[in-house]
């Protein structure tokens, strides 16, 4: 029989992201709907978008939601284009696992992304 490591692994998935057409309306969702915080909102006018972090608990504790709001976007996103993720080590920003196929939607912490 094959023993199970039953460890915790030594990094955490830190955010993902949901790029957004209308962030007011996505805000009053995923606070006054699902109950969830801003934690911070950052606006990039030379990158024309407004990062928004999202959660239940604050950043470092738990895993949150990062809206991005491209100030530009006219078309609807589709389900390939409007979403990325973070993983991070207890103490730095991991690289995707070996599995990932893409590394174009990993990203670091804290790092404004379009």
């Amino acid at each position: 029989m094959t023993e199970t490591s039953t460890a915790l692994p030594n990094f955490k998935l830190d955010h993902t992201m949901l790029r957004v057409k209308n962030l007011e309306k996505s805000l009053d969702f995923y606070t006054r709907i699902l109950g969830m915080k801003i934690l911070r909102q950052n606006e990039y006018p030379a990158g024309r978008f407004t990062n928004t972090f999202i959660g239940y608990t604050d950043e470092d504790s738990g895993t949150n939601l990062e809206l991005t709001y491209n100030w530009d976007q006219e078309e609807d996103y589709t389900k390939g284009n409007a979403w990325g993720g973070t993983w991070r080590s207890r103490s730095r920003t991991c690289t995707p696992p070996a599995s990932t196929s893409s590394s174009r939607a990993w990203s670091s912490p804290r790092t404004p992304r379009r």
